[in-house]
């Protein structure tokens, strides 16, 4: 994967081999995360924001991909460092 910028910021990219499975959503704010559907990789972002009780986040905006809404409920997982 390619380096991951934002916000002027240059940031490693996730690695697959090096990435476990994150459950604790609610500790997430800040950190780039691969988010993944049937363990299918969907998007690799920085997560903006997360709800008090973890189960929803938000990938900020990075170049084409708009702010996106991640919710734990529909089956999603996040991956990171």
């Amino acid at each position: 994967m390619n380096d991951y910028y934002f916000a002027g910021v240059v940031r490693p990219a996730v690695s697959g081999s090096d990435l476990r499975l994150r459950n604790d959503w609610s500790l997430a704010r800040g950190q780039v995360v691969e988010v993944r559907h049937d363990n299918i990789p969907t998007r690799t972002g920085m997560v903006e924001d997360v709800t008090a009780d973890g189960y929803i986040l938000w990938l900020a905006a990075d170049g084409p991909a708009t702010r996106t809404m991640v919710d734990r409920s529909e089956g999603y997982e996040i991956w990171g460092d």
